[in-house]
């Protein structure tokens, strides 16, 4: 029976089950002594009387103890508590390899570095004696720190044989391998002579390691089979199918290897570890990761031809029969992963980052409404996610290609490509792009309104290096290291008016020695190979540049049209590599968002109307009509529901958003960057007839509105000032209209909504580390001497996650949104000042992440504003030697 959380095993608090299997189960677990997370592995008291089981569980203490090396996992205690015998050990964070490997096959360069560190445990262990037996990826974390090699519940002492003097028959095999018996350890990592119940030496350990090497590299097990004896036979009879046949760009130093330890015969083998860590290190160092015959850019053809993508055949002649020509260019699709399309727009999004060394592209993705960082392997030609990056935006490289920073949360974060969980690195309450030097040093841009920022890759306090020059500016973003890592580029911009001649690409240096406009421009730069890329009019353009003195020459080339931009954050999907890899997205012709009308069980009732882009929408009191943000940069349309028909509600070119209904439908109201600051709110007839007026200003927030009471006496709204998360105030309607504050909490508080009484506010807010969606009171302050409207007490309401709550009109549902991106129904109730929640049921599934969503007053009917999937999904393009054919810098 398993342990329930708060258990006390002597000194060790059980926190909860992460696992179980045949020897036992494992917990995560708190040492109250030193106050440190542990990993508790305990064998159930009904199994200790086994005098085998016992054996081993005590022998697996033994050989983890005498054992100490950074790819093992650690022991740190054993103990007997009311008959439950139980290991204190090492509690490591991350995902087993076998769990990796249902993703499919690992990059090369990773298949190395976690062989590297296996081999190197095996090393550690077969010096004191101990033989693991039981190597497979089950029993291989991986972690942040590298591979750990887990699980020495069947070794023993080296050169004593498993099974003394028996054999392998079908009638043992059915039994004992799924059973307790002879043969023990997982078969299809077994070596043969252990099969045959010969002596089990280090030389088995190898068999396994090569069958988990082959596993990494190809996708596939080594030895595969429709049952338990067709398997067996493959280990003893067969070899698998070539590396090279599965992955031809995997190196043949690698498949060598693998084949070594894959023989049948132990003496065919490397006869220990070590011999194996030395060749695979000798192929990592060698850099030895594709077949080397001919030119390097072999390597780039073949990585187009594995992810097929588009071929040209003439410039694979040309290359075949004048090697000595310059390189030629080739233009390829990256394609979107799978059930999947790309997010390269919206504050949700971001640019498409090709790493560095040109091996790798990374890019945000939707499936199955989980939006996550995937890469894209140009060796392999795989994609696969990134885990624990899911909400990342904006993506960046390390110099070393190893590692990707992202901002999540409101963090600025980083994970490496081992898949290890990522890393926080400091605040970054909505970060606005990052570059990252040799030196170790992060430059990016934390908040929408903040100039730069560098911080240690590692962690620490940020250090300012540019100001907002204000007025003149209200944001510096998207900053770009040149070579020196000493000198970048940056865009700086007024949200007021991005096209004004002040928006323009800076040139400046770290020491703050220097900092001067090198030309307008209103989207990121890039610089790669001695020429400058940005864009102009949604035209990708190349002009030599001279990055020691910061100075442009000669004339631009146009490298591609119609490249996907966004207007409101001003950055351009493209993304370029120092050795001649460029990767960029083109515009879809088709309109890129829907207004779809779904059930309350999810089913599809009809499409409203199609345009290039959606965000925040609600509908008019009696649901007749419909206010919502079009376009980037958005403005604010009005449609007429039943005849389908809309029309532009507001005119001005910067940006307005978030609109609001007052309760009778009468006015709206919206946030807008027009004027002397950005995120005022103003309000405006909704029939049009007259113009928008100024609600609400100041200088140093950013505003938005969520709501409105049903009396009409109190206007709800998001404030968000520069470098702090956003909260929620309240402006009266009426009066001196003079806003207070909803809450004192110190996390992000967002997408509040009245109850229709106006006694309570549902809203979302991530103080518990993640969002989730809570209530509580309202009593405005001149009810009281309270300086907030919130009143005492507050009730959680989602049980995993929740955001973008709606408080139905009949007073007794809120609706909310459960990642990823469940609709959620939760049975309220209230009575004075007691709130209850009665029960919370899931919905249905979004096909797709909603960029805004409302419901009829019934609760019967949802409005979905959701991306278009066949614009969304248009392929990545891919440039090999995109410098071929320009004029000399």
């Amino acid at each position: 029976m398993s342990l329930s959380p708060g258990t006390q095993l002597g000194p060790y608090e059980i926190q909860a089950l992460v696992g179980a299997g045949g020897m036992g189960e494992v917990y995560r677990a708190r040492d109250t002594r030193l106050d440190r997370t542990i990993a508790i592995k305990v064998l159930p008291a009904r199994l200790s009387s086994d005098p085998d089981l016992k054996q081993r569980f005590d022998r697996e203490a033994r050989a983890i103890s005498s054992l100490n090396d950074p790819h093992i996992c650690a022991l740190y205690d054993i103990g007997i508590h009311e008959g439950i015998d139980f290991l204190v050990m090492e509690f490591l964070e991350g995902e087993t390899l076998a769990d990796r490997l249902q993703k499919g096959a690992l990059p090369i360069e990773r298949v190395l570095d976690i062989g590297i560190e296996i081999a190197s445990a095996l090393m550690k262990a077969h010096r004191k004696g101990i033989v693991h037996r039981d190597l497979k990826p089950g029993n291989i974390m991986l972690t942040k720190s590298g591979a750990k090699l887990m699980d020495f519940g069947l070794a023993r002492p080296a050169q004593v044989a498993l099974v003394s003097g028996t054999s392998v028959s079908e009638r043992t095999v059915s039994k004992s391998l799924t059973e307790k018996g002879a043969i023990l350890g997982t078969f299809q990592y077994m070596a043969p002579e252990q099969l045959e119940g010969k002596d089990a030496d280090m030389r088995s350990d190898i068999f396994a390691f090569g069958a988990v090497l082959y596993e990494m590299a190809t996708g596939k097990r080594a030895f595969e089979g429709k049952s338990p004896i067709s398997v067996l036979a493959a280990i003893l009879e067969r070899e698998p199918e070539p590396v090279a046949k599965l992955k031809p760009m995997a190196p043949p130093a690698l498949e060598h290897i693998i084949k070594r330890c894959l023989a049948k015969d132990p003496e065919d083998r490397f006869q220990t570890a070590q011999d194996a860590m030395i060749e695979l290190k000798w192929v990592r160092e060698g850099k030895m990761l594709v077949p080397t015959k001919g030119s390097p850019n072999l390597r780039w053809i073949a990585a187009t031809a594995l992810i097929s993508l588009i071929a040209v055949a003439v410039g694979l002649t040309l290359w075949f029969t004048a090697s000595h020509q310059p390189p030629t260019k080739v233009v390829a699709s990256i394609p979107a992963p799978e059930d999947a399309f790309f997010l390269l727009n919206t504050d949700s999004g971001g640019l498409p980052a090709v790493s560095p060394n040109g091996s790798y592209v990374t890019f945000l993705a939707e499936v199955k409404a989980k939006v996550q960082l995937w890469v894209q392997s140009l060796d392999s030609g795989t994609s696969r996610p990134v885990p624990g990056t899911e909400d990342a935006t904006f993506p960046f490289w390390s110099p070393d290609s190893n590692w990707i920073g992202f901002f999540a949360r409101g963090k600025l974060m980083k994970v490496d490509l081992r898949s290890d969980p990522p890393i926080e690195i400091c605040d970054a309450p909505q970060g606005r792009g990052g570059t990252w030097n040799q030196n170790g040093s992060i430059l990016f841009a934390p908040d929408i309104l903040s100039g730069l920022y560098e911080v240690p890759a590692s962690g620490g306090s940020p250090s300012p290096i540019l100001q907002v020059d204000s007025p003149k500016h209200t944001s510096l973003r998207w900053p770009y290291f040149l070579p020196d890592g000493r000198h970048f580029l940056y865009l700086a911009l007024n949200h007021n008016s991005p096209r004004s001649e002040n928006s323009a690409i800076y040139y400046a240096a770290l020491d703050k020695k220097e900092n001067r406009p090198l030309f307008r421009a209103y989207t990121n730069v890039a610089y790669a190979s001695g020429y400058l890329l940005f864009t102009r009019e949604e035209a990708l353009l190349a002009q030599p540049f001279d990055p020691v003195h910061g100075q442009l020459s000669g004339e631009t080339a146009a490298l591609a049209l119609r490249v996907e931009q966004d207007d409101s954050s001003w950055y351009a999907a493209f993304s370029v590599s120092e050795n001649g890899n460029l990767v960029y997205h083109v515009a879809p012709r088709l309109p890129g968002a829907e207004l779809v009308w779904f059930d309350r069980s999810g089913r599809t009732l009809g499409t409203v109307l199609k345009r290039e882009r959606y965000g925040w929408l609600r509908l008019s009191p009696d649901a007749q009509r419909l206010a919502a943000e079009v376009g980037s940069p958005a403005d604010i349309w009005v449609y007429e529901l039943s005849r389908g028909t809309g029309s532009r509600f507001t005119f001005n070119p910067q940006l307005d958003t978030s609109p609001v209904w007052s309760p009778d439908g009468r006015y709206i109201v919206f946030s807008s960057d027009r004027g002397s600051h950005i995120g005022d709110l103003y309000i405006k007839p909704s029939s049009g007839t007259s113009d928008e007026q100024l609600l609400l200003t100041s200088s140093d927030s950013i505003k938005v509105p969520q709501d409105w009471s049903r009396d009409g006496k109190y206007l709800l709204y998001q404030a968000q000032n520069t470098g702090s998360r956003p909260v929620l105030w309240v402006l009266p309607m009426l009066g001196n209209r003079k806003p207070f504050a909803l809450l004192e909490v110190p996390s992000a508080q967002n997408n509040a909504s009245f109850s229709p009484d106006g006694k309570w506010v549902a809203y979302d807010s991530d103080e518990s580390g993640r969002p989730e969606v809570y209530v509580a009171p309202f009593v405005p302050p001149e009810k009281g001497d309270r300086k907030t409207a919130a009143g005492p007490g507050k009730w959680q309401v989602s049980l995993a996650g929740g955001e973008l709550p709606v408080w139905c009109r009949d007073g007794r549902e809120i609706v909310f949104l459960q990642p990823p991106w469940r609709f959620m129904s939760a049975e309220v109730g209230t009575r004075g000042s007691e709130f209850s929640v009665r029960s919370v049921h899931g919905l249905f599934e979004a096909e797709g992440r909603p960029s805004g969503y409302d419901l009829t007053p019934d609760a019967k009917r949802f409005l979905l504003a959701l991306p278009d999937k066949e614009a969304a999904s248009q392929p990545l393009t891919l440039v090999l030697n995109w410098t071929s054919g320009l004029k000399n810098k």
